[in-house]
């Protein structure tokens, strides 16, 4: 500051060009005489102008010193709150250069980091969908296993019921050859019977032997009566026995039919372990789900046609109840009249 203003200090002090310097102040529209001045009054008008040129020169001094105070402490201020600056404060270019590949390096790994973010929301999301088809799958199958075991409890049902009417059956078959082994016991009965009869009145009156002839032809017409209800029993015998082993027949079927559903369902149950071993749920889990359906149909179509089944023995167990009854009330008729 001093090299600034020291030169101009000194024209004004040294006297180096008085008259021009003096103008140069301000005192350039003062018309000078021709005439010299006193000293007296040169001196003076010198010492104006120099008082003055010297308080302007300390008022411009106070003004840059504190105009340089203020840029000092502006200077410590971002030097406090930027260290760098300091250190780097000839590097600018260097530094923004550093300092914008270390932004695009943050950008590529930001936007890596970004990538990978998506990719694992993605998998993340797929991970979901195949852990609620699984689910679904699983309660699927729990629900064809659980309406499985309700069909073969019902099956075992039925099939213990037909194992007990085909048991009636044969109880009543029994029954039936005793019925016509005590038929046949009653007609030889009442044929020595009859002879004894014609024994006992054998006679030369003509008369006498219209009773016995009488009683040969009610004899016979009991015979040929007890024959043709005999005829018609073991025809309706024969039929229920038809019914019988058609019923037996159709029963193996079915049973054969649920032997073959079971091995298909542990297959299936085996093939559906592999599948979640080794590969994930996909289209074939639907696939198998729908041929779990049809099995399951077609348990529900066997279990109908067995039901109608044993309608059937029931109503055949029915009418072979009537018919022995109808026996037991004829087997007893002719020993009433025997005795």
């Amino acid at each position: 500051m001093q090299s600034l203003f020291s030169g101009g200090e000194l024209e004004l002090l040294g006297g180096g060009g008085d008259a021009g310097g003096l103008k140069e102040d301000g005192c350039g529209s003062v018309v000078w005489r021709s005439s010299p001045l006193p000293p007296e009054d040169v001196y003076s008008a010198s010492h104006f102008a120099l008082i003055t040129a010297y308080q302007e020169i300390k008022t411009r001094l106070v003004c840059l010193e504190r105009e340089n105070t203020s840029i000092k402490r502006k200077l410590k201020i971002y030097e406090i709150k930027f260290p760098m600056i300091n250190e780097f404060g000839d590097d600018t270019n260097s530094y923004c250069s550093f300092e914008s590949k270390e932004t695009a390096l943050l950008h590529s790994e930001n936007g890596n980091l970004q990538q990978r973010v998506n990719v694992l929301t993605h998998e993340l999301q797929k991970r979901k969908e195949r852990e609620e088809q699984l689910e679904d799958v699983i309660q699927a199958y729990e629900k064809i296993h659980m309406e499985k075991n309700n069909l073969q409890r019902d099956l075992d049902k039925m099939t213990s019921l037909v194992e007990k009417h085909v048991e009636r059956i044969l109880n009543l078959e029994s029954v039936l050859r005793q019925r016509d082994n005590s038929l046949q016991k009653l007609n030889m009965q009442l044929h020595s019977k009859d002879m004894q009869y014609l024994q006992l009145h054998a006679g030369p009156d003509t008369h006498m032997l219209d009773c016995p002839a009488l009683t040969l032809q009610s004899s016979r017409s009991l015979d040929a009566l007890s024959d043709l209800k005999l005829q018609r029993l073991e025809a309706e015998l024969e039929g229920a026995r038809h019914e019988a082993q058609g019923a037996c027949q159709r029963e193996e079927e079915l049973k054969a039919e649920c032997e073959r559903l079971k091995e298909e369902m542990r297959q299936m149950q085996n093939s559906q372990r592999e599948r979640e071993m080794t590969s994930p749920c996909k289209q074939c889990d639907v696939e198998w789900i729908q041929k779990v359906g049809d099995e399951q149909v077609n348990l529900a179509l066997a279990y109908t046609e067995l039901t109608e089944e044993l309608g059937r023995l029931q109503a055949l167990s029915s009418k072979q109840t009537e018919i022995l009854r109808k026996a037991s009330q004829e087997q007893a008729s002719p020993a009433l009249d025997g005795d």
